[in-house]
């Protein structure tokens, strides 16, 4: 994304920021709704340490949260934890799949993830949206693109392609908050959304089906806003 439209993207969101703490007596409202997602390490993006990879992941959440946006819910990121099993348990796991690029790395017909898909959220109750949503899992793929930082150097050795984490997470924390594809419910049968017929603006979107923006757009924000009203309203 250019400087310009993230420049663009910053004022939008701060207007609404202000707006919204201006409805506000004293610019306090009512209770926020805290999300807290939980890194694994259990096996971590090559050449990252534990803190880097939390640091990506609180970031990304950084950018779904009250006062960043005006919307009533806040993304906290957990101690790191051991467990690498996406399964419904009460955590939001974060985990990075490099073995095998399949659901708890279990290889199935029904289990494997489409090769070109960067991470996959699980939500429960399963294809829950909107509050409905009271857990999300996201696998990264680490097997086939190599997870880079911002400030890391790409390894060609490794031969995969590179992705920015921190942009993939942006996206699937969006799934955790209950947010679906934006032009991408039609797929083929690979799992590759079909995105030939979507316009400008909903590619430039955090949520756009085949997306890796680290940023979010107003429509971005008005979308989360509406699972989470903004406080004080």
């Amino acid at each position: 994304m250019s400087g310009a439209r993230r420049t663009v993207t910053f004022w939008v969101a701060s207007l609404l920021v202000a707006a919204c703490s201006a409805s506000r007596p004293g610019g306090s409202g009512g209770p926020i709704k805290t999300v807290t997602v939980t890194p694994s390490v259990s096996e971590l993006p090559a050449g990252w340490s534990r803190d880097d990879f939390r640091a990506a992941i609180q970031r990304a959440a950084d950018r779904w949260s009250y006062p960043h946006v005006p919307c009533g819910v806040q993304v906290l990121v957990g101690e790191p934890r051991p467990e690498w099993r996406a399964v419904q348990d009460g955590t939001n796991l974060i985990a990075v799949r490099s073995r095998s690029w399949c659901h708890n790395a279990r290889c199935s017909p029904t289990t494997t993830y489409p090769l070109r898909a960067t991470a996959m959220t699980t939500t429960y109750p399963e294809g829950a949206r909107g509050r409905s949503v009271v857990e999300g899992d996201v696998e990264v793929n680490a097997v086939f693109f190599q997870l880079t930082d911002s400030g890391a150097s790409v390894q060609p050795e490794m031969r995969k392609r590179p992705v920015r984490l921190e942009s993939v997470l942006v996206h699937e924390i969006g799934h955790v908050l209950g947010l679906g594809d934006v032009c991408g419910d039609d797929r083929a049968e690979s799992g590759r959304p079909n995105t030939a017929g979507c316009g400008p603006e909903e590619r430039a979107r955090a949520m756009f089906a085949s997306g890796q923006h680290g940023d979010l757009t107003a429509d971005d924000v008005r979308e989360l806003c509406r699972i989470f009203p903004p406080v004080g309203s």
